[in-house]
């Protein structure tokens, strides 16, 4: 005969292992969630065995995870080509630019500012097409590094060289101050890039009579900073 104790004990550790087997599910189902949250990839697939109401849900997160990995692959596929096709124009257009600047004397200053307002507007069209293509290299994990010596000091000037259009049509100051030795192995293009982007958000947030400063600075390790009077 049990006694009243241990009928409740074996009955408690049944319901244990019952909710445990009912539950599975819906942890793996959280588990992989969570993990398609960090990082972005919805490739991960559930098992969608069981029967009734949970395996039905095993089978619809699935069916959701492939159209939302269809779907983003559809988007990179877009960005990637788009860029691409947009980049050869690009390139053309630049040339013929060129090509008019060496004849910048005979266009009197009215021709001469709208080459100045176009060349600075394809500039910029060409480097959100470069920034387009890194993303797409980035996700897509095609994404390759030359690394070499690189001088902090001639990124930053060229950083701060290409947003000083932009600076001095918003009325904002952009100054730079930058270390002779200050040398990194880095890849060159990809970490213009970057700072390409972040003086040129700085310049975009802040106000006019603001001021953008572009420092190489040195504290253990060579420093990029870039400080601003926005908002940001």
């Amino acid at each position: 005969m049990v006694a009243p104790f241990d009928a409740v004990a074996v009955a408690a550790a049944a319901g244990r292992l019952l909710a445990n087997a009912t539950l599975a599910p819906v942890r793996r189902l959280t588990a992989a969630a969570g993990r398609i949250a960090k990082t972005g990839e919805p490739s991960e697939r559930v098992p969608e065995g069981g029967q009734g109401e949970l395996a039905r849900l095993g089978h619809s997160f699935n069916t959701m995870l492939a159209a939302l990995e269809e779907s983003l692959e559809t988007q990179r596929r877009f960005v990637a080509d788009a860029s691409h096709e947009l980049r050869t124009p690009l390139t053309s257009s630049s040339g013929f630019l060129e090509m008019m600047a060496d004849e910048e004397e005979t266009l009197g200053d009215t021709g001469r500012h709208y080459l100045s307002v176009i060349r600075r507007s394809t500039t910029r069209l060409q480097r959100i097409v470069e920034d387009l293509l890194l993303v797409a290299q980035i996700e897509a994990r095609r994404l390759e590094l030359s690394v070499e010596p690189v001088d902090l000091a001639d990124v930053a000037a060229a950083a701060t060289e290409a947003a000083r259009p932009a600076a001095d049509d918003k009325g904002v100051t952009i100054r730079l101050s930058s270390l002779d030795d200050a040398r990194v192995d880095a890849d060159p293009q990809r970490l213009g890039q970057v700072l390409d982007n972040l003086v040129s958000n700085a310049v975009k947030f802040t106000p006019p009579g603001g001021t953008v400063d572009v420092a190489v600075e040195r504290d253990g390790l060579a420093l990029l900073v870039v400080t601003d009077t926005g908002v940001g």
